[in-house]
């Protein structure tokens, strides 16, 4: 009896060692996973700084001319579409405003033998078929709505450039630029009705210190 009794707290040693290793493996696992997610997260915010990085002069040259093509083509479509008067005389400055920024832009690119775009993107392409079959007010919003998200894009983009390009022509170019892209942004926002742009301004007044 005595022997059997050491046998039975002998074993039940061994499971309680048993289980409490299991536990110690589990506890390993939960902490080798969250040191694996703060691995993770600083690969994430690497790539969102290296997407907001400024674009090589060919690719700032590129996007920004397809830009302006984009502006000038919808402004001229707008122009003839919108039933608004302030949406036309704002489509009507983006035709006269970007005519004359990609005028400048061209003259630049030429003298350095960087190619620009010959044609607006697919998206602005496709964008413009879509306007092409809206009237009225309706067009006006949609109208309306692209040029706030196109403006922010261009003005994010002209930013990064004045700021970190390489080529001093076209860091010049954009630092010049930038002020009348963010007026087309508050004007566009303002017909939008945009309620972001009071927070978005704040945020470009603190970048810009």
């Amino acid at each position: 009896m005595k022997q059997r009794g050491i046998l039975f707290a002998f074993l039940a040693g061994i499971l309680g060692l048993m289980l409490s290793l299991g536990n110690l493996t589990r506890a390993d696992d939960k902490d080798a996973a969250r040191n694996k997610d703060k691995d993770a997260a600083p690969s994430k915010d690497k790539d969102a700084d290296k997407d907001r990085e400024a674009l090589t002069d060919e690719q700032f040259v590129k996007t920004v001319s397809a830009m302006d093509l984009a502006e000038i083509n919808l402004g001229n479509l707008a122009a003839r579409r919108a039933s608004g008067p302030e949406v036309k005389r704002f489509a009507q400055q983006m035709v006269t405003d970007h005519t004359r920024t990609s005028q400048a832009l061209l003259a630049i690119a030429n003298q350095k033998s960087i190619l620009a775009a010959r044609t607006m993107d697919r998206k602005h392409q496709d964008l413009a078929d879509e306007l092409g079959k809206m009237q009225g007010a309706d067009f006006d919003k949609s109208y309306m709505k692209h040029m706030v998200e196109d403006h922010k894009e261009a003005v994010d983009l002209f930013r990064r450039q004045a700021k970190d390009g390489k080529d001093k022509d076209l860091k010049a170019f954009a630092d010049k630029t930038l002020p009348d892209l963010q007026h087309h942004l508050k004007m566009a926002q303002d017909l939008a009705g945009d309620k972001t742009k009071d927070r978005k301004e704040t945020r470009d007044r603190r970048d810009d210190r």
